[in-house]
Order: structure tokens, then sequence, then C-alpha cells
């Protein structure tokens, strides 16, 4: 006989394996529910990401965008859009030609081509602007595919700013090349008083048209403000002259005879002979000596006269 509350012993063997497959189950069942919980999780720290990620890009300081094969933007952040007065809905079915003046529908592929051929890019260009102005921009992009599709990723940074600063350095550094340029030619060209009312200047190195010029604002304020009569001029140390330069050379001469003093043109060479000569002049009222000593000893000679 066999108790009541008691399956027959035949079934015994039956009942463990179902209870083992039970306990099995159920283990598999956790393991299960462990590894969703850790994706789960896994899955809210990557959309965490992905939205920091999203965040930082959006409000980051410089313009960027992506776009795709045909030009057209797929993605601006906040502020390209400031920048350039469009809403990101806007920029989002425009091309890289409305906004860029360099870029048209025509040279775009080319321009796609070498980015693709390069991968990454640093470059100067422009932005237009919904008002029509543009600003320059430095813009760095790179080549990327996803999915099996290319895109150019840009980072644009305005650089007005920097633009303004290297024009000013520019302008600095001309003046100050050109008051080193006035020093060199005064140093050069010195106005020596010799005597009473009579001035020397002796001319050394190469002469052109913005050296007498500055050479020739120089000896007519001098004749002006000392009154002097004679003005010897050498050029013995010019070892070359050009015909604008002889020209500005000879209006000189003239320009002193109507302050009223003369021109006396010491120590000249043969090349400054050809080069006087080639401007067919007149020079009747010009009086030349061979060297600064022989033009310096006859016009003291005159003077004691």
């Amino acid at each position: 006989m066999t108790s009541d509350n008691q399956p027959p012993r035949s079934c015994d063997p039956y009942v463990k394996n179902l209870q083992r497959e039970h306990e099995r189950l159920q283990q598999l069942l956790s393991e299960a529910n462990a590894e969703v919980t850790a994706l789960r999780a896994e899955r809210t720290h990557l959309e965490t990401e992905l939205r920091y990620i999203r965040f930082v890009v959006d409000n980051a300081p410089d313009m960027m965008d992506y776009v795709d094969e045909d030009g057209y933007y797929r993605y601006v952040n906040n502020a390209a859009c400031d920048v350039l007065g469009y809403s990101r809905s806007e920029l989002l079915t425009m091309r890289v030609s409305d906004i860029d003046p360099t870029i048209t529908p025509e040279n775009w592929n080319a321009s796609w081509q070498e980015q693709k051929r390069s991968g990454s890019l640093t470059f100067e260009s422009e932005q237009r602007c919904r008002d029509g102005s543009t600003f320059p921009v430095e813009i760095v992009t790179s080549y990327l595919e996803f999915e099996g599709k290319g895109y150019i990723c840009s980072v644009f940074r305005d650089i007005q700013a920097r633009k303004q600063a290297e024009a000013i350095q520019q302008a600095l550094q001309a003046q100050v090349i050109a008051a080193q340029q006035n020093l060199i030619n005064e140093l050069s060209s010195p106005l020596i008083p010799v005597a009473t009312s009579v001035l020397v200047l002796p001319l050394i190195g190469s002469l052109d048209q913005a050296r007498v010029e500055s050479v020739s604002e120089m000896v007519l304020n001098r004749v002006a403000t000392s009154q002097a009569h004679t003005v010897i001029i050498d050029v013995t140390g010019v070892q070359a002259i050009n015909a604008q330069a002889a020209s500005g050379l000879m209006q000189l001469t003239s320009a002193v005879r109507l302050l009223g003093a003369r021109t006396l043109l010491t120590g000249v060479q043969p090349h400054i002979a050809q080069a006087l000569v080639s401007l067919a002049m007149s020079f009747e009222e010009l009086t030349t000596y061979p060297t600064l000593q022989t033009g310096i000893a006859a016009v003291l000679r005159q003077n004691v006269r």
C-alpha cells in the first residue's frame, strides 16, 4: 500500500527531472533578466552620452556643419544659425553654394573630390549671411563615411578680428619700413653746408624715382629755409640710375633755379652721362665739374670775387 500523500515511486524520477528542468529554466531566465537589465543600463548610458555630445556640438562657439555629396547641409549647429541669420530648418534645405561665395554648383563636385582625396583640409574662405554681408573664416574639414554614404564635416572660425589685426600689423610694418628707408636715404644723402649759402648733396648707391623724389623734397625745403644760392649735387658714388631717376634729377635742378639758387653737378660718370643724354633735354644752364673738390673750389672762388 502507498500513502495517499505521496506519488507512486515509479513517478519519482520523472518529477525530479521536471524539477531540475524548472530550476534550469529559472536560472536561464534570471540570467536573461540580468543581461537585459545590463543592456538597458548601457543603452541609457549611451543615450545620455549621445545627448551630451549633441548638446556640446549644438552649443559649440564655432560654427559646425556636415554636408552630403550633393552639397546639401545635413546638420548645422546653433552658432551657424545665429551667425548666418537662418533657422536650422532653413539651412537644412540649402546647399554650400548658397552660403560660401567661392563655391558654385558647377565647381562643387571638384571640391568634393579634392576633400575626399585629401581626407582633411584647412583653408580660408568666406561665408555669406542672410543680409548679403560676408565675413572671412578659417575652415577645418574632414571627409567621413557612415553607412555607405560620404559626408564632409566642417568647423568654421570667424577670423575677422584676426584679419583686422593682420592688416594693422602690415600697415605698421610698412610704416616702420618707410621710416627706416627714409632714415637710410637721409644718411646716404646728407645735405652738408660747406660755406655761406652753399650746400653739398653727396649721393651714393642706386638712384630710383622714389629716392630722387625724397631727396628733392629735402633739398627744396632746405634751400627755401636757408636761402642758399648754390647746391652742389655730387654723383660720384652713384652706381646705378634709371631714366625716371635721371629725369627727376634734372627736374630738381629746375626747381632749385625757380627758388633763386643754382645747381652744380659734380662727379658725373659715363653711365650717368648716358642716362642724362638719353632724356633729350637741354643742359645749357647746368654747370658740371669732374670732381666734388673742383666744384667746391670753383664756388669758393666765385664767392671771394
